[in-house]
């Protein structure tokens, strides 16, 4: 037995998805930034508190590690080129996350994923040239930095998510478990 004009409860939730992604596209449109250019967008209602901040939870929070990582250097003085780049390297992590979150931009968006692509880097090396003096890989840097330069080329050329993700969570695990 069907009951003519009535919905499903599938309709309705299609009707809510709608109305949700509508009031998204004209929150961003909108906004301060215009439209929204970065690949992903995954984290919280847009400009829900203010039209300048589209993601204001992720925002606010990520300019503290900007200020941890500047105490880091400032806390430890004479330390080496490796743990400055290391302390330098979260403060641009928070840096570029609180723009990209923002902002919603594919920009902001590099500049949030790059920075932890590099820290996550850092501390692969930490991590082989720990307690080693004199550094025992000497060409491990070079190495680095292009597997750095081979990510951000090929991540910026084709703009793939999922490239970001996956070779940042195989570098994160095999640092881990190093």
């Amino acid at each position: 037995v069907a009951i003519v004009g009535s919905k499903s409860a599938l309709d309705a939730v299609d009707e809510d998805a709608s109305a949700a992604q509508a009031a998204q596209q004209l929150a961003a449109a909108s906004s301060y930034w215009g439209e929204i250019t970065a690949t992903i967008d995954w984290c919280e209602p847009n400009y829900v508190v203010s039209p300048y901040v589209a993601g204001f939870v992720n925002t606010v929070p990520n300019l503290g590690f900007v200020a941890l990582g500047f105490f880091g250097v400032y806390a430890h003085p004479n330390l080496e080129l490796r743990f400055v780049l290391t302390f330098l390297s979260i403060s641009l992590v928070g840096f570029g996350s609180a723009a990209f979150h923002a902002t919603l931009k594919w920009n902001a968006q590099l500049g949030d994923e790059v920075p932890m692509f590099f820290l996550s880097l850092c501390f692969l090396y930490l991590t082989i040239e720990n307690d080693h003096f004199p550094v025992k890989h000497p060409r491990l840097p070079y190495a680095l930095v292009l597997l750095l330069s081979v990510f951000v080329y090929f991540y910026t050329v084709y703009r793939f998510a999922t490239l970001f993700q996956m070779t940042w969570g195989i570098l994160t695990t095999v640092t881990v478990f190093r």
